[in-house]
């Protein structure tokens, strides 16, 4: 019995000596006003119980997480890779794979603080190039404008949420997991995101 006791005890310290001896080497940091929202699209959230949130424009956040490892030039199949996100009051970490489809059947959103009140009949104008009749019609934007006049519909897994919490998150830029049966994991007027690796 003392052996197995010894041996439970060598195991235990092996472990978190190991788990130490690992550390966060910084890949990639990015301002969150220097993310493109340009691609954004208008995601229209609702309680479990169908009642409506509202419509904000956003992307998924895995898009993001991917330009950031191509602009650092990291295959994130080869390292286990630990993403935090920040504001002023707190930090929360998450796996590569928390943004996956594989894990979650759908992924989690960046969402804007830009509520959608499009109407219907409203019209886009766009400019022509030099200003002259005879130029070509610009419609460089039109891509930005369309994706945010397609809606999809989110539902979230829960009924209700603290007031003051769900004016924060949907009030400023925030990471939102739509499959989560609370708002545990989410994150608020975030200021940057880092992506670390550990080694």
């Amino acid at each position: 019995m003392k052996k197995f006791f010894l041996l439970f005890i060598s195991l235990l310290i092996f472990g978190f000596s190991n788990m130490y001896s690992q550390r966060l080497n910084l890949l990639a940091e990015k301002e969150i006003f220097d993310v493109d929202f340009s691609k954004a699209k208008q995601y229209k959230f609702q309680f479990a119980n169908g009642k409506s949130i509202g419509s904000y424009l956003g992307i998924p956040m895995i898009d993001e997480i991917v330009n950031m490892l191509n602009e650092a030039s990291m295959d994130p199949t080869q390292h286990t890779l630990i993403i935090s996100l920040e504001n002023n009051q707190e930090k929360k970490y998450y796996t590569f794979f928390d943004f996956l489809n594989i894990v979650s059947a759908i992924s989690p959103y960046l969402i804007t603080n830009e509520k959608v009140n499009f109407r219907k009949g409203d019209t886009i104008q766009y400019a022509m190039k030099g200003g002259k009749q005879t130029a070509d019609v610009d419609f460089t934007g039109l891509t930005e404008h369309s994706n945010s006049l397609l809606v999809t519909n989110v539902k979230l897994q829960f009924n209700i949420m603290d007031a003051a919490i769900q004016k924060n998150i949907f009030s400023n830029i925030s990471l939102i997991f739509p499959t989560d049966k609370s708002p545990t994991r989410w994150i608020s007027d975030i200021k940057r995101i880092k992506i670390y690796k550990l080694e």
